[in-house]
């Protein structure tokens, strides 16, 4: 019978899933519709099964949201460096990129886009107190192959160039040491 290969299926992926671990069971349902004598018997008997999987999906999806969301923040901290994309996050969380930036907007208020240039922003100020390092290294160091794309995401986050942004620490710091009546370090 189809109806109760329907019900099979659907409690295989359930525990295929690792959503199993619930009071659904398939025996009752299964007796009921080989016990049923009308077709239109059978479907409110299949009917109701699916409505309690559906209900079960989406309580395991409610339960999964946040766990799902800081893998993805620990991923992208662990790739800011790499070239990476929503489609790359999603395979590594298995799930459609579309759900995941959904989902992302949903429950941290930006995109998966805003969020990660975010981060590469705030590694990148670090990593221009450095004076030692050049701004196509750092721009590499924070995932942008192109130093230039680089100087643009960074100036449209934070109003001044990446060169400006070192001219500014570095006038600082002449300030610092002025004071004091010595000069800055010379590398």
């Amino acid at each position: 019978m189809i109806s109760s290969q329907l019900l099979i299926f659907a409690m295989r992926t359930i525990s295929k899933d690792r959503i199993g671990k619930t009071k659904l069971q398939i025996a009752e349902p299964l007796s009921k519709i080989y016990r049923a004598e009308t077709n239109s018997q059978i479907i409110e008997i299949v009917s109701n099964v699916m409505s309690k999987i559906t209900d079960i999906f989406k309580q395991h999806e409610k339960m999964n949201n946040p766990k799902i969301i800081e893998e993805a923040k620990k991923w992208i901290k662990e790739h800011l460096a790499e070239d990476i994309n929503l489609d790359a996050l999603a395979s590594y969380l298995h799930i459609s990129p579309n759900y995941l930036s959904s989902l992302f907007k949903q429950a941290t208020g930006e995109t998966y886009i805003e969020h990660t240039t975010k981060l590469r922003m705030k590694a990148a100020k670090k990593l221009l107190l450095d004076p030692d390092l050049k701004i196509s290294s750092i721009a590499r160091k924070v995932g942008y192959n192109d130093s230039n794309y680089f100087s643009i995401a960074f100036k449209k986050c934070e109003g001044i160039t990446p060169t400006h942004s070192i001219e500014r620490v570095i006038c600082k710091m002449g300030t610092k040491w002025g004071q004091n009546g010595d000069s800055p370090p010379l590398h």
